[in-house]
């Protein structure tokens, strides 16, 4: 079993709330089978390194032949090598949302829910109509903290977030939207994006969860959205590298109707990196 974490193996298998690992499956087929492990389990915060290893260990039961990408923004300098409070304060979902407005790039409309309202459907169809919402803690990652949330499960959700703490946000529910990303490799001189995906998402238990990356699904798309969508991306990547961050990064949008509407920045290594990677090493680049 290889592990690549960028500088240190063993920081990244032991430390942190930002562990997230993802095994690769080289076999005889074409292509690659991943293995998202889970770290969005409130289980896993006193004791990330035994438990990430016993997934590990379980998974590679399962498959002779494994490989295992790890990333830990914290922790792996090639992840995000330094942190500046200029470019950190992008982590939170409104903020970023914020700033894409004030350039002028289309950016899903957010609103932050007061945390003195216990039943939230209540709140939101009372002041912006009833409808499906999207509940989310404002920094989060892989489907964390992201509720779906309308009147037929509005006591489960209440009952979810009852002792909720931090910022939590709300936005409309698009319903037949789908979910976008594209990596960003920002230098001194360049902001370079690379291909697009359509983010393969699942409704869990009224949660949004990330399942994995189709880049050639996303090549089908109508090519004047993408065109658009990737100017947007381009723009908030110089905002990005003029605070400072330089790196891997990665922006997520939805696409609804014409529309490509930004939805948050993620300032490290992703799931789908090592998919990137590999293809970027395939073509000799």
């Amino acid at each position: 079993m290889r592990c690549w974490t960028g500088i240190r193996a063993s920081d990244a298998l032991y430390t942190g709330d930002y562990f997230g690992a993802v095994a690769t499956l080289y076999g005889m087929q074409d292509g690659a089978l991943g293995v998202r492990i889970d770290h969005n389990c409130a289980k896993n915060d006193a004791k990330v390194g035994s438990v990430i290893n016993d997934q590990v260990c379980q998974t590679k039961k399962r498959f002779d032949n494994l490989d295992v990408v790890a990333y830990n923004q914290p922790y792996v300098d090639m992840v995000r090598y330094h942190e500046s409070e200029a470019f950190m304060v992008l982590d939170s979902k409104s903020r970023f949302r914020e700033v894409a407005s004030s350039l002028g790039v289309p950016a899903l409309e957010v609103g932050i829910l007061p945390s003195d309202v216990s039943d939230i459907y209540d709140y939101l169809s009372r002041n912006f109509g009833d409808g499906t919402y999207v509940i989310q803690s404002d920094i989060s990652s892989g489907g964390d903290g992201t509720y779906v949330l309308n009147g037929r499960n509005r006591d489960y959700i209440d009952s979810e977030l009852r002792d909720r703490k931090g910022k939590w946000i709300y936005s409309r529910y698009c319903d037949g939207s789908i979910s976008v990303n594209v990596h960003l490799l920002i230098s001194d001189t360049e902001v370079f994006l690379a291909p697009g995906s359509v983010q393969i998402t699942r409704l869990c238990g009224y949660r949004i969860l990330y399942r994995g990356a189709d880049y050639p699904a996303y090549r089908s798309l109508e090519s004047s959205v993408r065109s658009v969508l990737e100017n947007s991306v381009r723009i908030m990547g110089r905002e990005i590298q003029r605070l400072g961050y330089r790196g891997v990064a990665g922006i997520d949008a939805i696409i609804h109707g014409d529309k490509a509407e930004l939805v948050e920045v993620n300032l490290r290594f992703q799931a789908s990196t090592f998919l990137i990677n590999r293809a970027m090493l395939d073509a000799s680049k």
